[in-house]
């Protein structure tokens, strides 16, 4: 139950403000990179070859995140279920003595379930040194191709455009951030449809089987 609680709150409250986020994070990318190459033409050919390396990379990054989200919502039931079967039965655990055979199998559970969790902040990382190096690289092209073409482009132009660049680092973060955060939520879709159409359900009365 706390389980589908917890699934029911994240479709309601959650999902739609992480898909706003995300197409927000979008078009601000892309308005970011259309001011670029218009600033500059020549930078256009990098940016190409760039946010093809950059689309690549978060692929990657959103398979992991929405499958660690995923095992961590799976091992999360467990630990509630034992939970709640401990505080109906603790006066018959204490009566048996199983106070350490239950504490160690919370402590197991609580293991697993932490484990997919610290990875999705180590997939973070890695995210983020990745970024950040093609945001470094987005910025560098614009100095350098600003200094060859000194002598066809304002330095209002070049300033603008190397102001853009630096925002990049931190727009490209955040859009594969919000997206990855929108895919995972779908997770709890997923975990209720299978509570409402594949979960085995308990037979009623004989009055109510038609």
């Amino acid at each position: 139950m706390c389980s589908y609680k917890k699934q029911q709150h994240q479709t309601d409250n959650m999902l739609y403000d992480a898909f706003r986020q995300a197409l927000r994070s979008f078009i601000t990318l892309i308005a970011i990179y259309i001011v670029m190459v218009i600033s500059n033409p020549w930078l256009g050919l990098g940016l190409v070859t760039l946010m093809a390396l950059y689309w690549v990379i978060q692929r990657y990054y959103r398979a992991t995140n929405r499958e660690l989200k995923r095992l961590e919502a799976l091992t999360r039931s467990p630990v509630y279920a034992l939970f709640g079967e401990v505080m109906s039965g603790l006066t018959t655990i204490r009566a048996y003595g199983s106070q350490s055979r239950f504490r160690a199998a919370n402590f197991a559970m609580v293991d697993r379930n932490s484990a997919p969790y610290f990875l999705q902040f180590t997939a973070a990382r890695w995210l983020g040194v990745r970024t950040e190096f093609l945001a470094a690289m987005v910025t560098g092209l614009t100095a350098l191709l600003g200094v060859v073409a000194r002598a066809s482009i304002s330095q209002s132009l070049l300033g603008l455009t190397l102001s853009y660049g630096l925002q990049m680092t931190v727009m490209m973060n955040i859009n594969v951030f919000q997206a990855a955060e929108a895919e995972s939520q779908m997770n709890a879709v997923e975990r209720l449809t299978y509570y409402a159409d594949q979960l085995p359900q308990e037979r009623g009365s004989p009055g109510d089987i038609k």
